[in-house]
């Protein structure tokens, strides 16, 4: 994509920040101009050549940016608008969200995410303005989307990882709806965006959905729009989520939390993917593609009467289970490396290797949080180095609890028993975290009868953190 003009205003974004946005579209060749101020940006929005407008902002800024936003539009040509949220916003605020509005991000802020963002939205006004010769049949290859974009966030080279990436492409050509199940931090929302680059919906947007943020009391308005006049505040029409997605592929994250009645509306979707907005009298058609994902096990969800077997079975006609950095951990020191070099560029540090003792604590940890806890354990690194070095004291880990790591000067058996104990300790710990306790339901996620599972808690004495199921 050739370098565009881009109007960045910074309502409320740290400087920090909005230096890093500035850096990162500036490195691939974008012109940022930089307000203080809507006022400020009406006047440079009016010049020639600008494409996108970025504005950060408050939860408490919304209905003043949304009245100026709708000011500048009526003094110069629509440009696509994304907003960057410096915090999540309120109930009330979720409904601000209009035709005014394109696109918006939620902390924590990623440049990746900006970067994204940025060049969807200024491919898209391109092809609205035909500003740029679009490719044969008007559509860039699906195959180039997927390996510039989706493929280059996806780290790993276990096997374990590796058969997870291989079978992207061939679930991204089919239009079935997909799910993808792993634990916390291992990587879903990026999974879904490979799987949408390489999908026949790679050309439209790719819209994400927190189904735990979103009110079951809005979850239908939020999903389908509503009609002016459709209740109280409805002085206007407003797009759905689904509306949004036309085109391309709507992502719904953590779809384990949606409420019972949630769940009734979006099967009755999914089985013709036909909606009506609230306060409309007909149905319209969407052309769009379903990805969901989900760090808990549904099936026992739907043993347990929580989750619609009907719904269950709609969503998972597809399934891609990513799994945890300890199942990869040959990946670690990859992935660190990858982070490292990021934050580096990002923070302007001179950081470029990490030390041998670093490495040995990265690889004895065992990631409860996954790959998102080891991106920000090596940020946090990457600030706190003094020179260009990486140092086990820098790494903010409590390897102790987990047995320390392994050492040559112990014989192999011993490391190895050590490790193994550490590690059934950490997993029987957060199993029970994630199963409220119940010992019951902690064997059937562990795969092993209600006997043998107590005798592991009783060995590693954690029978206090239990209750009896």
């Amino acid at each position: 994509m050739k370098p565009e003009k881009i109007q960045i205003v910074n309502l409320r974004l740290p400087s920090i920040q909005l230096r890093e946005i500035v850096e990162a579209l500036a490195q691939e060749g974008h012109l940022c101009i930089v307000s203080e101020t809507m006022d400020t940006a009406a006047e440079a929005l009016s010049q020639a050549g600008t494409k996108l407008l970025l504005a950060g902002a408050a939860d408490t800024d919304l209905p003043d940016l949304l009245a100026q936003i709708r000011s500048v539009d009526s003094q110069v040509p629509r440009v696509p608008v994304l907003v960057c949220l410096t915090q999540p916003p309120s109930k009330s605020n979720k409904t601000l969200f209009s035709a005014e509005i394109d696109d918006f991000l939620l902390p924590p802020l990623h440049l990746s995410d900006v970067r994204l963002r940025v060049q969807r939205l200024l491919q898209q006004q391109n092809k609205k303005g035909n500003l740029e010769a679009p490719p044969q049949n008007g559509k860039r290859s699906t195959t180039t989307l997927g390996t510039n974009l989706g493929m280059p966030h996806l780290i790993g080279r276990s096997e374990a990882f590796v058969a997870v990436k291989e079978k992207i492409p061939r679930v991204a050509a089919c239009d079935a709806t997909v799910l993808i199940t792993g634990e916390t931090g291992t990587g879903k929302e990026l999974c879904a965006r490979a799987v949408h680059y390489f999908s026949p919906f790679a050309n439209g947007p790719f819209i994400p959905v927190n189904c735990s943020a979103i009110p079951t009391e809005l979850f239908e308005n939020e999903l389908f729009g509503h009609e002016s006049g459709a209740f109280t505040d409805a002085r206007q029409p407003r797009r759905g989520l689904v509306a949004e997605a036309e085109g391309g592929t709507l992502f719904l994250d953590e779809v384990d939390t949606l409420h019972p009645l949630a769940q009734v509306k979006l099967l009755r979707f999914l089985q013709d993917r036909q909606y009506k907005p609230l306060g409309s009298s007909r149905y319209r058609q969407a052309n769009i593609r379903l990805l969901a994902a989900t760090n808990r096990d549904l099936p026992s969800k739907v043993r347990e009467g929580k989750f619609r077997e009907d719904l269950y079975f709609r969503l998972n006609l597809i399934s891609l289970r990513l799994p945890a950095l300890r199942e990869r951990r040959e990946d670690v020191v990859l992935l660190a490396h990858y982070f490292m070099e990021q934050a580096a560029r990002d923070y302007r540090r001179s950081v470029s290797q990490f030390s041998h003792d670093a490495i040995l604590k990265l690889s004895a940890y065992p990631w409860p949080g996954n790959v998102r806890e080891l991106e920000n354990i090596i940020r946090q690194a990457v600030i706190m180095a003094e020179g260009t070095m990486i140092h086990d004291q820098e790494l903010n880990l409590n390897v102790e609890e987990y047995g320390g790591p392994p050492s040559w000067k112990e014989p192999f058996n011993v490391a190895k028993a050590r490790m193994i104990e550490a590690f059934e300790r950490d997993y029987l710990r957060q199993l029970l975290v994630a199963c409220g306790g119940n010992i019951s339901q902690a064997a059937r996620e562990a795969q092993k009868d209600r006997r043998t599972f107590f005798g592991l808690l009783k060995k590693h004495g954690l029978t206090h953190a239990a209750r009896n199921g």
